[in-house]
């Protein structure tokens, strides 16, 4: 999948109108409580939903209830208002080829149930826009499951027959075949909008170059997104012992332990790299100098132990200091994924300011070597600080680092998309920004207003 750049919000909660989103390898949501950050979260990854790639059964819902996050129903998710609104989008902006494309989808109220169900779908290049519509006429009658109108110069109409909507792309690349075979088997406006892509996309010299722009054109014509992994606010409490049960992957990370003994006693390379750099990160930020793994009896079904060295021997996971349990599930998951988007909540929970900063470091690291991205809802001003100390020294370019700052005025949201320069300052810092933190310090000095 292409990298995505940026990501559209429009009439969905507490933001009013379309809002855009600076999506970077390292990004930070910053604001106060209940200014949306987690409504962005929680979009991203029902985005994520809507892929030909993943799981689910074809379908023109999407996904906004899945943990960590609970959006609820379709009334729950638009935004509230007068007139009352009737339909809600989310999209996002890439580039192939050098070529930037939007993607964009409306969702409205669905008419079986209270979720949001998708209406239409578009894409928006630089000399035009192609948009779908689910075609409710279709059923029960024999026609052709996508018919295309042309309305201006580069701008196309796609009707699509209720079933096929979920997989425009498939039929969409149909007529790129006929066109070579059978041409005269299409309208004007159908040979028109493949022209028209052709425009945009020209034929490789090898025609069966998978990585030309006209072919990952076709391959990612869905709103295919990269793997999504969310990680919840608060990761699952350590237990004394663990029973060998296979786990499946949660946002709190309640299967880390039997990863880690899965790792241990059937995969001793991959798990000595894995136990380095994970007392790499505990010596750096002074959290814990050793973890290992201990079997309460000879069998693979006894129970297990994680311990961790602090000060002293080692002991129990549940006897040490509550932040390691926590960033666990964190360090693990990014250390052994690669090529995926995460989704952090307060990351820095439990963790001291040090650990703070070592765990931004970390990312910025793991975005180098594992090629993960990270969009991360925090608080903390050590992990930010960290990111720009790594900017300095080179270790992350600036463009690859975005500060998203929402702010409360009355009862909507005003996004404001801060970028670095190579010294780590910010540039688009809108006035008001870090208001608070100034005033206590004038307070702490007694200096009055």
């Amino acid at each position: 999948m292409s990298k995505i750049r940026k990501f559209f919000l429009r009439d969905v909660r507490c933001f009013e109108g379309e809002h855009a989103f600076n999506i970077r390898p390292i990004t930070f949501l910053i604001g106060e409580n209940s200014t949306g950050k987690s409504t962005v979260l929680g979009c991203l990854q029902a985005l994520g939903t809507f892929s030909p790639y993943g799981y689910r059964i074809p379908s023109n819902e999407i996904d906004f209830n899945s943990e960590p996050y609970q959006m609820g129903s379709f009334a729950d998710i638009v935004r509230r208002s007068r007139p009352k609104k009737e339909d809600f989008q989310l999209g996002f902006e890439y580039k192939i080829g050098g070529k930037g494309i939007k993607k964009f989808l409306t969702l409205t109220e669905s008419s079986k149930g209270s979720e949001p169900t998708v209406c239409s779908a578009k894409w928006v290049f630089d000399e035009g826009e192609i948009v779908f519509f689910m075609d409710e006429s279709h059923r029960g009658q024999k026609k052709e499951p996508i018919k295309v109108t042309q309305l201006n110069q580069g701008e196309y109409r796609v009707s699509i027959d209720r079933y096929w909507f979920r997989w425009p792309w498939l039929n969409f690349e149909s007529f790129y075949r006929n066109l070579s075979d059978s041409p005269e088997d299409l309208d004007d406006a159908a040979k028109n909008l493949i022209q028209f892509i052709y425009r945009q996309f020209p034929r490789s010299e090898k025609r069966k170059n998978r990585h030309s722009p006209r072919s990952r054109f076709f391959r990612e014509f869905s709103f295919g997104m990269p793997r999504i992994h969310s990680i919840a606010p608060i990761r699952s409490k350590p237990k004394r012992t663990y029973d060998p049960l296979k786990g499946e992957e949660t946002p709190e990370g309640s299967e880390i332990p039997m990863v880690l003994m899965n790792l241990s006693t059937s995969s001793k390379r991959t798990w000595e790299i894995l136990r380095m750099r994970l007392l790499n990160f505990g010596k750096a930020s002074g959290l814990f100098k050793d973890i290992t793994m201990r079997k309460l009896g000879r069998s693979k079904s006894d129970p297990f132990q994680v311990q961790v060295k602090v000060r002293g021997p080692k002991t129990n996971l549940i006897d040490v200091g509550y932040g390691v349990s926590q960033v666990l599930p964190i360090l693990v998951r990014v250390l052994t994924t690669r090529n995926a988007k995460f989704l952090l909540q307060q990351p820095e929970v439990h963790l001291h300011p040090k650990g703070q900063a070592e765990l931004a470091s970390l990312l910025v690291e793991i975005n180098k070597g594992n090629r993960n991205s990270f969009v991360i809802e925090t608080h903390s001003d050590y992990m930010i600080d960290r990111v720009r100390i790594e900017i300095m020294k080179g270790n992350i370019k600036p463009d690859d680092v975005s500060l998203i700052y929402l702010n409360p005025v009355g009862n909507k949201v005003k996004t404001h998309n801060i970028s670095f320069d190579a010294q780590a300052n910010m540039i688009d810092v809108p006035v008001g920004y870090r208001d608070f933190f100034l005033s206590e310090s004038r307070n702490l000095l007694f200096i009055s207003d």
